[in-house]
């Protein structure tokens, strides 16, 4: 079963908050899929996004520093509960995560083009 319309929104909302987080992440399913666990937590891999990889922002050429926006919004928190519910129960797989992931960064501008990727 693909992943809900509900943990849809809180992917693409924890991506809009934190593109770094969500790279992060993506980087993690795609080189060491073996880190990223289904473990008792709230939110799921959604934590590394609203917690564990700060945001960044870039300061000068090839230069990006933590910075700290406004909070994560408070509505959009339901939505990653059941994102994580559906993860625990393993609704959808971490290729469909990455796949998703890898869509949301394409379409907020916020990773290269899978070529490019793939020529580095």
């Amino acid at each position: 079963m693909p992943i809900s319309a509900e943990a849809l929104t809180a992917l693409r909302e924890a991506t809009r908050w934190n593109p770094t987080g969500a790279r992060a992440l993506l980087a993690a399913l795609e080189e060491h899929p073996d880190w990223v666990k289904y473990k008792a937590d709230e939110f799921g891999p959604l934590h590394l996004i609203l917690d564990a990889v700060p945001p960044r922002r870039p300061t000068g050429p090839g230069l990006y520093l933590p910075y700290r926006p406004e909070a994560f919004p408070e509505a959009f928190l339901p939505a990653c509960s059941q994102f994580g519910e559906e993860w625990r129960r393993s609704t959808f797989s971490m290729a469909e995560l990455a796949q998703e992931l890898e869509r949301i960064l394409q379409e907020f501008g916020q990773l290269d083009d899978p070529s490019d990727r793939a020529a580095a």
